[in-house]
């Protein structure tokens, strides 16, 4: 969509329009006007059509994103966070589970393409899980004391 300015407005006419399918560029328009005495007059206006720029937010509280920054209506807009998965201590990591918006998750995935229509802010969200690597090798060395223990005492 792009939104059209009005550089030579006549008072009472307003000074701005939108129209979803003009290209951007200059345009010469009439305007047709009745006056007092019922003669119609024809009004040339110069209308300057420029997009409509709109901004893309992006927040995480971890990770390198990119993608935010300003955008032309209808066009797309690719946003990317990684890594997706941090440690968080030695027993967890934080996942990322997808990008939110207004707090409903929109994609899971770390690379997300839209086409923009308003301006909007996503936030990345992530989740704590078990750092299986570490668990479970947690869990091996526990259970080998507990074979060698066991052999020893034979």
């Amino acid at each position: 969509m792009c939104s059209a300015s009005i550089e030579h407005g006549y008072e009472g006419y307003g000074e701005s329009i939108t129209h979803a399918y003009a290209k951007e560029g200059n345009y010469t328009v009439s305007l047709i006007v009745r006056d007092d005495e019922g003669e119609i007059n024809w009004l040339p206006l110069t209308i300057a059509v420029k997009p409509t720029i709109l901004e893309v937010k992006v927040y995480s509280e971890r990770g390198v994103i990119t993608g935010a920054g300003k955008y032309v209506n209808g066009s797309t807009v690719s946003v990317s966070i990684s890594p997706t998965a941090i440690p968080r201590d030695f027993f967890t990591n934080y996942v990322f589970e997808g990008w939110k918006v207004n707090g409903s998750i929109v994609s899971t995935s770390s690379n997300y393409s839209f086409a923009i229509r308003e301006p909007v802010t996503l936030v990345a969200s992530w989740r704590i899980e078990l750092n299986i690597m570490n668990v479970s090798l947690i869990a091996m060395l526990v259970l080998i004391a507990i074979i060698v223990v066991t052999w020893r005492k034979r």
